[in-house]
């Protein structure tokens, strides 16, 4: 008997996020400076590294028009958000759109 996921489609999404970051040449980890900011950073570092990801981690105060507009300024093709973003959704689709960056939040 097959047990049903808990969050359905997670896996496929989650399979989609490893697959971006996997076919990206450099990864930039952005990430809150708090608490929680650096340790899911530092999780999703050892991650990149154990996958062989070669990536940069950048800690932001706080994640506004300013602050993605910097990130999107690093030339990365792929920025991967951890402990924000999911707030600031809007402003990440317009560099997403602009094709600065391929978010994975």
């Amino acid at each position: 008997m097959a047990v049903a996921a808990p969050v359905p489609d997670l896996a496929d999404r989650a399979t989609d996020c490893a697959d971006r970051l996997r076919e990206a040449d450099r990864v930039l980890l952005a990430s809150h400076i708090d608490a929680d900011g650096i340790t899911s950073a530092a999780v999703a570092s050892t991650g990149l590294a154990r996958a062989g990801i070669d990536h940069e981690v950048v800690f932001e105060k706080q994640l506004d028009a300013d602050s993605i507009a910097g990130i999107a300024a690093r030339e990365f093709d792929v920025v991967l958000f951890t402990d924000f973003g999911s707030g600031q959704l809007d402003a990440i689709a317009d560099h997403e759109d602009r094709g600065d960056f391929v978010p994975v939040i």
